[in-house]
């Protein structure tokens, strides 16, 4: 079957971090001629965007070293290595190709992290802080695109130089189109050339661990932003309350006392005053449905509706890797449910956000290595090693 996007959707993903956070960079860095001004603010939407961006990015990247590899899934990463299509009768070019993945594989992965932990800092400080670490976010910021634009070029040494991932024997589109009509294929079969399951399932679960970041800097900022009033701001001098007036004036919120206000985004760099609630809640909520979303898919890479049949396939003593793989991401559902809640009703308890986002980070880390070793080395075996 012909995808509609050859090879894979990675080719479309990576240009959105390269060029966003490559360009918010630049506008940062030049941020010195308009402080106060709304392109600033533009490039860090830029700086935003794309960061997020390098994520799915990132995991549709899995899928397309699977796709060029030539794994199946009945295949070991042994086996996979052994009749890749990196592998050539030269072996200067087997040795260069498989250098340039490893590169392009390193640096990018290096890249997407910086970028994470960039926008996770970023968002959970206090406008304080941010201007204090202004220089040094924008090091890391240049590091970062050092780091992707890097390895975006062993990417293309990788196909344009070495060919990898050209396929010339691939039909046309109207020649594909003429044997589908041929054949009568089924609608599933026909939304799948545009949509493979697969491809869908890894992309999504790149943008859930994307909101998952926000949300958790949302959660942090709501933590450290927020205050507790002091004497002076309400105590029993009549004055009192007009301060607090005057404090909240600017959001039309009159009478509600500083200390029922959180903090977020202002453009004073050193100004911590009470401007809007801060939405981590919403944010982890969008985060289940993106999170729901990825598990549908990954049901639809299955080609089982019936749950008492995915029960039994997934009690298979050949598919232990894909139980685990359904558990962890059952329990990364849950957590953001759980963390949503901290963020509405208990967004001032550091200890239970804390322990709750440890195991957020420990459950997606393991979900991708799970992830990574079902689609180079099978669905059964080891848990922490290939086969």
């Amino acid at each position: 079957m012909r995808d509609f996007i050859i090879p894979n959707w990675h080719v479309i993903l990576i240009h959105y971090p390269l060029a966003l956070v490559t360009i918010g960079t630049a506008i940062e860095i030049l941020s010195f001629l308009w402080r106060r001004s709304g392109f600033r603010a533009a490039g860090r939407w830029m700086i935003l965007i794309g960061a997020l961006s390098a994520i799915p990015a990132a995991t549709s990247g899995i899928y397309a070293a699977h796709d060029v590899l030539g794994a199946q899934d009945d295949m070991t990463w042994h086996d996979v290595k052994q009749q890749s299509n990196f592998n050539s009768p030269d072996n200067k070019v087997t040795a260069d190709r498989w250098g340039e993945l490893r590169d392009h594989v390193i640096l990018n992965s290096a890249a997407t992290g910086a970028l994470a932990l960039v926008v996770l800092v970023w968002i959970g400080c206090s406008d304080r802080w941010r201007a204090r670490l202004h220089l040094l976010f924008v090091v890391w910021l240049l590091v970062s695109v050092g780091l992707i634009t890097s390895g975006a070029w062993h990417g293309g040494e990788m196909i344009y130089r070495l060919g990898i991932s050209v396929k010339p024997d691939v039909p046309s589109m109207e020649a594909q189109k003429a044997a589908d009509k041929d054949a009568k294929k089924d609608m599933e079969s026909r939304v799948q050339e545009y949509v493979p399951p697969m491809q869908l399932h890894v992309t999504l679960a790149g943008w859930t661990v994307a909101m998952a970041l926000v949300s958790l800097a949302l959660a942090i900022r709501a933590i450290s932003a927020s205050r507790t009033p002091a004497d002076w701001e309400l105590g029993g001098s009549p004055g009192d309350l007009d301060f607090a007036n005057a404090l909240n004036e600017r959001t039309g919120e009159v009478g509600m006392p500083p200390a029922q206000r959180e903090i977020t985004t202002s453009d004073l760099p050193t100004d911590d005053t009470p401007v809007v609630v801060v939405p981590a809640a919403r944010f982890w909520l969008v985060t289940t449905l993106v999170a729901l979303a990825t598990a549908v898919a990954g049901i639809w890479t299955m080609g089982i509706w019936n749950f008492k049949d995915i029960m039994d396939e997934l009690r298979n003593a050949n598919h232990n890797r894909a139980l685990v793989h359904v558990v962890v991401g059952v329990t990364i559902v849950v957590l953001t449910l759980i963390l949503a809640i901290l963020a509405r009703w208990g967004k001032r308890n550091k200890v239970m956000l804390t322990i709750f986002a440890v195991l957020m980070v420990v459950a997606i880390a393991a979900q991708v290595w799970l992830g990574v070793l079902m689609m180079f080395d099978t669905t059964s075996g080891s848990l922490t090693r290939f086969n």
